[in-house]
């Protein structure tokens, strides 16, 4: 019997196949716009059904996006699959923000007229009993953990950590004047909050609770997106119109990059190759900038005050767990190779497609075992697979190389 191993390596420059979207907040226009960003075209245009939406966040399953409706106190989730709208979800008076626990069980909206964070079960889109939190809470975050939201309170100018599995409220941190967003580095070792009256960055240490420093941002910034690798926050800052790169390591600012049109959101596409910027002023458009060069793209009609912008997630490659234990003969021909694996928890991986070349042999549900099939062969011999991750929006992630050896 010819025993084998399966030897698991990275497949390097296959990239994922299908791109993902962008979805935009009009805050005039009172609908979202969804970009295809593999040609930067608009594809749809979708009605929110609640007034001035400024907010939005996808969940980590790439099912819903939710929408802040301002002025009319409510939420608007929109099935991605679809592009349709739900029956809104009042949350109270003026929501600002919102942010998505990792887990995608739950999203928290800041409710700055009423003064509470109010969670909505993602499964049957109800409100849960809201947590109070006074100060105006315009900006939410939540760490890579999903236990503790970071909340900006644009009345007291500060920032307040909230325990969420008992709505605890921690010690308020002081940070510069006028907060309104708060962004969160992958690693959950700092904050970077934007405060729009006092034109700078406040950012925090999440191990301590302290402000480490505060870097000037401009005027009047507005967004905030950091890299997905961790090591840079841009900044929209819509009075100088430029966006301002911050080193995650060092806490500095870079040389800013130009974009004219009053930059207010902000987005950055999962290979840190390219930040969309809504430009909120006087223009319905939106910005692609290559990240590498700062030099901008042509702008994207959208609707009228395009404010918020996220982008659709593109699955995580599968994280595999053990070698191949046992062999299985099913005939002469064929022998059956069985590999356990884990997906990242907080990954959007519905399936995986298994390649041989480029020919699709198989699809396999998330939790169940993978089957490669390969022919008995009398000497020595390497057999190539490919493994894909694909997610519930359908968008297929980087082929991950299989090769199975005789020894």
């Amino acid at each position: 019997m010819h025993i084998k191993k399966i030897i698991i390596l990275a497949c390097m420059g296959l990239q994922a196949i299908a791109a993902p979207f962008a979805y935009v907040t009009n805050a005039e226009s009172d609908t979202v716009t969804v970009i295809d960003i593999a040609t930067n075209t608009p594809v749809v245009d979708i009605p929110t059904g609640g007034e001035f939406p400024i907010a939005i966040a996808i969940t980590p399953d790439n099912k819903t996006a939710y929408v802040v409706n301002n002025n009319t106190g409510d939420v608007t989730p929109i099935d991605i699959a679809t592009n349709t709208a739900g029956p809104v979800i009042p949350v109270g008076a003026s929501p600002f923000d919102v942010a998505i626990t990792p887990d995608g069980k739950t999203a928290y909206i800041a409710v700055g007229g009423s003064n509470t964070i109010v969670p909505i079960d993602i499964a049957t889109n109800t409100v849960g009993t809201a947590i109070g939190k006074p100060g105006t809470p315009t900006g939410i975050a939540i760490t890579p953990d999903g236990t503790t939201a970071y909340v900006a309170n644009q009345g007291l100018n500060s920032v307040t950590p909230i325990t969420l599995a008992t709505g605890t409220l921690g010690t308020d941190i002081p940070v510069g004047t006028a907060p309104v967003r708060v962004a969160i580095t992958p690693d959950g070792k700092k904050a970077f909050v934007v405060n729009n009256g006092s034109s700078d960055v406040t950012i925090i240490d999440l191990t301590t609770n302290t402000v480490i420093t505060t870097v000037a941002a401009g005027l009047s910034p507005s967004g905030i997106v950091i890299s997905h690798d961790g090591k840079t926050a841009y900044v929209t800052s819509t009075g100088t119109n430029t966006i301002i790169p911050i080193n995650v390591a060092t806490n500095t600012a870079g040389a800013p990059i130009v974009d004219g049109d009053a930059p207010f959101g902000i987005a950055i596409t999962s290979t840190n190759a390219t930040l969309y910027v809504t430009n909120f002023v006087n223009v319905g458009t939106v910005t692609p900038i290559t990240v590498a060069t700062g030099v901008l793209g042509v702008p994207i009609p959208v609707g009228s005050r395009p404010a918020a912008i996220a982008i659709t997630p593109i699955p995580q490659t599968p994280k595999f767990i053990g070698l191949v234990k046992k062999n299985i003969f099913l005939d002469r021909v064929e022998l059956v190779l069985q590999a356990s694996w884990s997906a990242d928890p907080f990954s959007n991986v519905s399936f995986y497609r298994i390649f041989k070349g480029d020919k699709l042999v198989d699809e396999v549900l998330v939790g169940f075992p993978l089957i490669f099939v390969t022919g008995v062969c009398s000497k020595r011999e390497a057999q190539k697979f490919f493994l894909a991750a694909v997610s519930t929006g359908g968008v297929e992630g980087e082929r991950v190389q299989i090769t199975i050896v005789n020894n």
